[in-house]
Protein backbone atom coordinates (compact mmCIF):
# COMPACT_ATOMS: atom_id res chain seq x y z
CA UNK A 1 0.00 0.00 0.00
CA UNK A 2 2.89 2.38 0.69
CA UNK A 3 3.85 2.75 -3.00
CA UNK A 4 0.20 3.42 -3.84
CA UNK A 5 -0.09 6.06 -1.10
CA UNK A 6 3.16 7.69 -2.21
CA UNK A 7 1.93 7.79 -5.79
CA UNK A 8 -1.31 9.42 -4.64
CA UNK A 9 0.34 12.05 -2.46
CA UNK A 10 3.40 12.89 -4.55
CA UNK A 11 3.49 14.73 -7.82
CA UNK A 12 4.32 12.82 -11.01
CA UNK A 13 8.02 13.72 -10.97
CA UNK A 14 8.51 12.52 -7.40
CA UNK A 15 6.37 9.41 -7.92
CA UNK A 16 8.47 8.47 -10.96
CA UNK A 17 11.53 8.24 -8.71
CA UNK A 18 9.98 5.47 -6.61
CA UNK A 19 10.47 1.96 -7.87
CA UNK A 20 7.93 -0.63 -6.68
CA UNK A 21 10.46 -3.50 -6.88
CA UNK A 22 12.23 -2.81 -3.54
CA UNK A 23 8.85 -2.44 -1.81
CA UNK A 24 7.65 -5.75 -3.26
CA UNK A 25 10.87 -7.53 -2.30
CA UNK A 26 10.79 -6.13 1.25
CA UNK A 27 7.09 -7.02 1.61
CA UNK A 28 7.56 -10.59 0.36
CA UNK A 29 10.75 -11.36 2.31
CA UNK A 30 10.07 -9.52 5.55
CA UNK A 31 6.30 -9.68 5.96
CA UNK A 32 4.63 -12.24 3.69
CA UNK A 33 7.10 -15.15 4.06
CA UNK A 34 7.24 -14.97 7.89
CA UNK A 35 3.44 -14.69 8.00
CA UNK A 36 3.02 -17.78 5.82
CA UNK A 37 5.64 -19.62 7.91
CA UNK A 38 3.79 -18.76 11.13
CA UNK A 39 0.52 -19.94 9.61
CA UNK A 40 2.05 -23.23 8.52
CA UNK A 41 3.56 -23.80 11.96
CA UNK A 42 0.23 -23.18 13.64
CA UNK A 43 -1.45 -25.56 11.23
CA UNK A 44 1.00 -28.44 11.69
CA UNK A 45 1.72 -28.05 15.40
CA UNK A 46 -1.46 -29.91 16.28
CA UNK A 47 -0.24 -32.91 14.28
CA UNK A 48 3.38 -33.15 15.43
CA UNK A 49 4.40 -32.99 19.08
CA UNK A 50 7.94 -31.85 18.27
CA UNK A 51 6.64 -28.87 16.26
CA UNK A 52 4.31 -27.98 19.13
CA UNK A 53 7.22 -28.08 21.58
CA UNK A 54 9.41 -25.95 19.32
CA UNK A 55 6.58 -23.46 18.82
CA UNK A 56 5.94 -23.27 22.57
CA UNK A 57 9.64 -22.88 23.34
CA UNK A 58 9.95 -20.12 20.73
CA UNK A 59 7.01 -18.24 22.22
CA UNK A 60 9.35 -16.09 24.30
CA UNK A 61 11.48 -15.03 21.31
CA UNK A 62 9.51 -11.91 20.22
CA UNK A 63 10.69 -9.90 23.23
CA UNK A 64 14.45 -10.45 22.77
CA UNK A 65 14.06 -10.25 18.99
CA UNK A 66 12.37 -6.86 19.32
CA UNK A 67 15.13 -5.73 21.68
CA UNK A 68 17.77 -6.78 19.12
CA UNK A 69 15.92 -4.95 16.33
CA UNK A 70 15.63 -1.79 18.41
CA UNK A 71 19.33 -2.02 19.31
CA UNK A 72 20.30 -2.44 15.64
CA UNK A 73 18.07 0.45 14.59
CA UNK A 74 19.54 2.65 17.30
CA UNK A 75 23.07 1.65 16.34
CA UNK A 76 22.44 2.46 12.69
CA UNK A 77 20.47 5.66 13.23
CA UNK A 78 22.24 7.42 16.12
CA UNK A 79 25.30 8.43 14.07
CA UNK A 80 22.97 10.06 11.54
CA UNK A 81 20.54 11.71 13.97
CA UNK A 82 22.37 15.02 13.82
CA UNK A 83 21.64 15.21 10.10
CA UNK A 84 17.93 14.49 10.65
CA UNK A 85 17.26 16.41 13.86
CA UNK A 86 15.05 19.04 12.18
CA UNK A 87 12.54 16.62 10.64
CA UNK A 88 12.57 14.51 13.81
CA UNK A 89 11.68 17.54 15.92
CA UNK A 90 8.83 18.37 13.54
CA UNK A 91 7.45 14.82 13.76
CA UNK A 92 7.74 14.52 17.55
CA UNK A 93 4.79 16.80 18.26
CA UNK A 94 2.53 14.64 16.06
CA UNK A 95 3.70 11.45 17.78
CA UNK A 96 3.12 12.95 21.22
CA UNK A 97 -0.33 14.19 20.20
CA UNK A 98 -1.18 10.73 18.87
CA UNK A 99 0.10 9.08 22.07
CA UNK A 100 -2.30 11.21 24.13
CA UNK A 101 -5.30 11.33 21.79
CA UNK A 102 -5.41 7.72 20.54
CA UNK A 103 -6.22 5.99 23.85
CA UNK A 104 -8.89 8.63 24.54
CA UNK A 105 -10.44 8.10 21.12
CA UNK A 106 -10.29 4.32 21.61
CA UNK A 107 -11.91 4.51 25.04
CA UNK A 108 -14.63 6.85 23.72
CA UNK A 109 -15.33 4.56 20.78
CA UNK A 110 -15.52 1.52 23.06
CA UNK A 111 -17.90 3.40 25.36
CA UNK A 112 -20.03 4.37 22.35
CA UNK A 113 -20.40 0.67 21.51
CA UNK A 114 -21.17 -0.15 25.15
CA UNK A 115 -18.35 -2.65 25.52
CA UNK A 116 -17.49 -4.21 28.87
CA UNK A 117 -14.49 -3.06 30.92
CA UNK A 118 -11.92 -5.50 29.52
CA UNK A 119 -12.98 -4.80 25.94
CA UNK A 120 -12.93 -1.03 26.49
CA UNK A 121 -9.42 -1.23 27.85
CA UNK A 122 -8.32 -3.46 24.98
CA UNK A 123 -9.74 -1.06 22.39
CA UNK A 124 -8.14 1.95 24.10
CA UNK A 125 -4.74 0.24 24.25
CA UNK A 126 -4.98 -1.15 20.71
CA UNK A 127 -5.87 2.25 19.34
CA UNK A 128 -2.71 3.70 20.88
CA UNK A 129 -0.44 0.90 19.70
CA UNK A 130 1.25 0.76 16.36
CA UNK A 131 4.54 -0.73 15.33
CA UNK A 132 6.65 1.57 13.25
CA UNK A 133 9.41 -1.02 13.17
CA UNK A 134 7.23 -3.13 10.88
CA UNK A 135 7.48 -0.54 8.13
CA UNK A 136 11.17 0.20 8.67
CA UNK A 137 12.35 -2.35 6.06
CA UNK A 138 9.86 -0.92 3.58
CA UNK A 139 10.91 2.63 4.41
CA UNK A 140 14.57 1.74 3.95
CA UNK A 141 13.78 0.54 0.44
CA UNK A 142 12.93 4.13 -0.54
CA UNK A 143 15.82 5.70 -2.43
CA UNK A 144 17.45 8.54 -0.49
CA UNK A 145 15.56 7.65 2.71
CA UNK A 146 18.70 7.91 4.80
CA UNK A 147 19.06 9.46 7.34
CA UNK A 148 15.69 11.18 7.80
CA UNK A 149 13.20 8.32 7.49
CA UNK A 150 14.95 5.84 9.81
CA UNK A 151 15.48 8.62 12.36
CA UNK A 152 11.81 9.57 12.25
CA UNK A 153 10.72 5.93 12.61
CA UNK A 154 13.15 5.50 15.49
CA UNK A 155 11.71 8.57 17.23
CA UNK A 156 8.19 7.23 16.67
CA UNK A 157 9.20 3.88 18.18
CA UNK A 158 10.72 5.51 21.26
CA UNK A 159 7.61 7.65 21.82
CA UNK A 160 5.42 4.59 21.26
CA UNK A 161 7.32 2.46 23.78
CA UNK A 162 7.17 5.20 26.42
CA UNK A 163 3.48 5.80 25.71
CA UNK A 164 2.66 2.08 25.93
CA UNK A 165 4.42 1.92 29.30
CA UNK A 166 2.29 4.83 30.49
CA UNK A 167 -0.89 3.35 28.99
CA UNK A 168 -0.48 0.19 31.07
CA UNK A 169 -1.00 2.38 34.17
CA UNK A 170 -3.27 5.11 32.78
CA UNK A 171 -5.85 3.12 30.79
CA UNK A 172 -7.20 1.20 33.84
CA UNK A 173 -7.63 4.56 35.58
CA UNK A 174 -9.21 6.12 32.50
CA UNK A 175 -11.53 3.17 31.75
CA UNK A 176 -13.32 2.37 34.98
CA UNK A 177 -15.21 -0.85 35.60
CA UNK A 178 -18.58 -1.03 33.87
CA UNK A 179 -19.84 -3.69 36.26
CA UNK A 180 -20.14 -6.04 33.28
CA UNK A 181 -16.95 -8.05 33.41
CA UNK A 182 -18.22 -10.88 31.25
CA UNK A 183 -16.64 -11.08 27.78
CA UNK A 184 -18.57 -9.19 25.14
CA UNK A 185 -20.14 -11.56 22.61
Amino acid sequence: MLPLYLALFLDDAAAALISPAPFAQAFICLILMPLIGAGLLQHIQSRFLIVQRITNAAGWLPVPATAVVIFLVVASVVPQLELAIGPVRQALSFYLLFAVAAPCIGASTARLFDLNTASRRAVAFSCATRNSLVILPLALSIPSAMPVLPAILFAQTVIELIAESCCVRVIPLMVRSTGRDRPFV
